[in-house]
């Protein structure tokens, strides 16, 4: 279910740390402890209400010199009060709570659970980060023990805190994969004052750490939409639910980098968002002479930060022209096979795969952009790919809509036209009904009940099926 992907991981550990950290501080201060004065002090932020995807119903004409809209949120709300609490006060705390002559204090399960989860999410991004980095590269290594250290500091509270653990008498509590609790925690949330606790954290480790929750969401989304298009490869699911599920998922992709943005402004970029994150992982970045700037990374984390898709977007902006449209020989990167297995490619072949799908069908995209072609219905990927090509800008989320339109490709590969002959058979099928109405009902006298109305617009969705369907946009 899509359900699932419509709390962002990063907001999600945000929300878990503050609901810990808040009862942490206010019960380790009740019961004894008192931070230093600089420590507690509180400081006025701005924070910007969740914004779902725009609406996609409406007509959208698109100027040539138009800003990306999905990279910009508005600040609709302030007056949150954010509590930094010092990393040197979190052991502290929790030994005023251990220590404390008031029995009657227990640390609520909801506080266990989230404590645990967001040190399981934390943990991810450690591991990740340590796996890609060179042992010969110590200012990377020492970023990683800044990571880690957190993630230790914050086991060790929970560990000392675990005398005080609220047990549920005659219940036996199922352990459960903290990082999959779904379990709301409204009752723990920040009281009317509106405070927000987090921990004192170095900001490019934030970011660094706010990145790879992305990029893990947008992972588990592609993941989901692959599942989706192999059912549909077998005949389990008809293609309307696959195709809304896929444009479903871009949409969501576009509402958790429109949370991104709001807590980090101005990185809506992919190349920022690439070189912040990958100069964090140790990565050198240096091209190693491919045609598409293919850089020092495993194919893995290259998979997973899809930059394959990045490049070609990259390469394909060099001959955008707001005067002309790029014109692509068909077959001068080569010839695409679809019988070929991708599951036995080189990484240089598959990277040579994509670039044969993807520059075929993007001059099509700039036509229908530059000469504002009017179009039925809309999907996400369309729409930003017309905006892709006057503007040149390369959010994150295009990138992820793009991997998605490859990754269908490599999944129906020699079915891939299925959608569309579906497609034009419910049309005709559509159409040869039509046809034998009008056949039936030419001459006959309409009853006053059945307005003149009604029968043009039999005659419009005819119309609309030629021009929207069995005619061509760009070649009719």
């Amino acid at each position: 279910m899509l359900s699932e992907f419509l709390e962002g991981t990063y907001k999600k550990y945000k929300n878990d740390t503050s609901t810990f950290l808040k009862w942490l501080y206010e019960t380790g201060t009740k019961c004894g402890y008192v931070p230093d004065a600089p420590t507690t002090a509180k400081k006025q932020v701005e924070i910007t209400p969740q914004k779902s995807a725009r609406l996609k119903g409406k007509a959208r004409k698109e100027a040539k010199a138009a800003k990306l809209v999905a990279t910009s949120m508005p600040d609709t709300s302030a007056g949150v009060l954010s509590h930094e609490v010092p990393r040197r006060d979190l052991m502290p705390l929790a030994q005023a709570v251990l220590y404390s002559q008031d029995s009657s204090i227990k640390v609520p399960v909801k506080i266990l659970q989230v404590g645990l989860r967001a040190v399981s999410t934390r943990k991810k991004l450690t591991e990740s980060f340590s796996k890609n980095t060179e042992a010969s590269d110590v200012e990377t290594l020492e970023s990683n023990y800044s990571h880690s250290y957190f993630n230790d500091l914050m086991e060790r509270v929970i560990l000392t805190l675990q005398p005080r653990f609220a047990t549920m008498a005659g219940t036996n509590i199922k352990e459960k994969d903290p990082t999959q609790n779904n379990e709301t925690i409204a009752d723990l949330s920040a009281e009317p004052d509106y405070k927000f606790y987090e921990a004192e954290e170095d900001a490019r480790e934030a970011k660094a750490f706010a990145f790879h929750c992305l990029f893990t969401d947008l992972n588990k989304l592609r993941s989901y939409v692959e599942r989706v298009w192999r059912d549909y490869r077998e005949d389990k699911l008809d293609l309307i639910t696959a195709s809304v599920v896929t444009n479903t998922a871009v949409q969501l992709a576009i509402r958790t980098q429109d949370e991104f943005v709001a807590s980090f402004p101005g990185t809506g970029s992919y190349k920022d968002t690439w070189v912040t994150l990958y100069t964090e992982m140790g990565v050198k970045l240096f091209k190693e002479g491919h045609t598409f700037g293919m850089f020092n990374v495993s194919e893995d984390v290259e998979d997973w930060a899809f930059r394959r898709a990045y490049s070609i977007l990259s390469e394909f902006t060099k001959v955008l022209n707001p005067k002309s449209i790029p014109m692509v020989k068909r077959g001068f990167y080569g010839v695409y096979h679809p019988q070929a297995d991708r599951t036995r490619m080189s990484r240089i072949e598959k990277q040579q795969e994509d670039v044969q799908v993807l520059l075929e069908i993007l001059p099509e995209f700039c036509f229908l952009a530059k000469f504002d072609i009017a179009m039925l219905g809309q999907d996400e990927v369309t729409r930003g790919l017309r905006q892709f090509a006057l503007t040149k800008a390369i959010p994150i989320w295009l990138v992820f809509a793009v991997e998605i339109f490859l990754n269908i490709h490599h999944i129906l590969r020699e079915t891939v036209d299925s959608g569309f002959q579906v497609l034009t058979l419910t049309a005709t099928r559509f159409t040869q009904t039509l046809n034998r109405y009008f056949e039936l009902s030419d001459g006959f006298t309409k009853p006053k009940s059945w307005p003149v109305q009604n029968e043009q617009l039999f005659h419009i969705l005819k119309d609309l099926m030629g021009i929207q369907i069995f005619n061509d946009a760009i070649l009719p």
